[in-house]
């Protein structure tokens, strides 16, 4: 039997996300709070327990309700991967079944999964799609500082760290002014790649909901700033999420340096991996300077039921480029805040 929880109000889930060795910060009561406060939407999590029960299962989803892109369940919106938190195949097909029969009693189109840990076996015996794949890296943290630099590419990572050390300034925080200095160059980036910017309430309310585990770190350049990068704090891991830059100032290595700083404190807060997040395929250039950083890569693969062409996050950025590219960033910043919430 299938049962369904608030992850707010239900204390079990709390425990049983700090205790199971793939749960990540995705899912946690921050980050969820966050999409909740953000797009609206309701968070809830899949069980085959009882609420008499300990939790020993979940799958986390949010209802995504949408007049544009229609409704659907995602495990989970604007997260790169939220691995569904089963201790055997049998748990995971009775979950699984138990959400084929709810899209269609609650009219959602589809529901979607985006595990870390690919099983293809697995999901097509349960009837599920492959839907969109992706480049996942992560770098190990457990060698010395030392033997961590040594890894990084030479010209592309470690000269233009060099370089920084002795032209940049650091800070970091989560303070209003820090925030607004990111998301100057958050948008130039996103209008440079021809995407939508996310809304500025995201990141506040991130930076509200998960307090001292996310770090806003800008590089500055004679008080300007130059490149930023948002990390989070998880476990035995640190979270890589955003990452922003002013082209023009490339040169000064800026993205190189803010992720050496971060490297070393994940290393001494006593963290063993830094979690790259998710890349498209066709970028090329940052599957690249993640590789220079030493990472590992995985391949990312999405599942979805049922299966049908995946367009809504080409809508949410390919479909506008050609818009994009002709409006002002004011403009680009309101139809973010408008357009965002229907493409998770």
């Amino acid at each position: 039997m299938l049962y369904e929880i608030d992850p707010f109000r239900d204390a079990r889930w709390i425990k049983f996300v700090q205790s199971h060795p793939h749960s990540s910060i995705f899912h946690s009561r921050g980050w969820l709070q966050a999409l909740q406060l953000t797009y609206g939407y309701q968070p809830t999590v899949f069980t085959t327990n009882s609420s008499a029960e300990q939790l020993t299962n979940g799958i986390l989803c949010c209802y995504v309700k949408s007049w544009l892109t229609g409704s659907r369940l995602v495990s989970l919106p604007f997260s790169d991967h939220c691995q569904p938190l089963v201790t055997n195949i049998e748990e995971f097909s009775s979950l699984i079944a138990g959400l084929q029969a709810i899209i269609s009693e609650r009219d959602c189109r589809y529901f979607e999964l985006r595990p870390v840990i690919d099983d293809s076996q697995v999901y097509s015996a349960t009837k599920l799609s492959k839907d969109s794949s992706y480049y996942f890296h992560r770098l190990d943290l457990r060698p010395t500082p030392e033997e961590i630099f040594d890894g990084f590419h030479k010209s592309c990572v470690k000269r233009k760290i060099r370089k920084a050390e002795n032209h940049l300034e650091y800070r970091e925080g989560i303070s209003e002014a820090i925030v607004a200095d990111f998301y100057k160059l958050l948008i130039a980036t996103r209008l440079r790649h021809r995407m939508l910017p996310q809304p500025l309430g995201w990141f506040r309310n991130l930076a509200s909901t998960l307090g001292k585990d996310i770090k806003m770190r800008i590089a500055y350049l004679e008080r300007k700033p130059i490149a930023s990068i948002i990390t989070i704090a998880h476990g035995t891991s640190i979270v890589y999420k955003y990452g922003c830059s002013d082209a023009s100032f490339h040169s000064f290595g800026g993205m190189p340096f803010l992720f050496w700083r971060a490297i070393q404190d994940a290393k001494a807060s006593g963290a063993e991996y830094m979690d790259l997040g998710r890349t498209d395929e066709n970028n090329l250039g940052l599957t690249r300077f993640k590789q220079h950083l030493g990472a590992t890569c995985f391949r990312l693969t999405y599942y979805r039921y049922p299966p049908q062409e995946h367009a809504i996050q080409s809508w949410g950025t390919s479909a506008l480029s050609p818009i994009l590219r002709f409006l002002p960033q004011s403009l680009c910043r309101a139809a973010g805040e408008i357009l965002y919430r229907h493409v998770g």
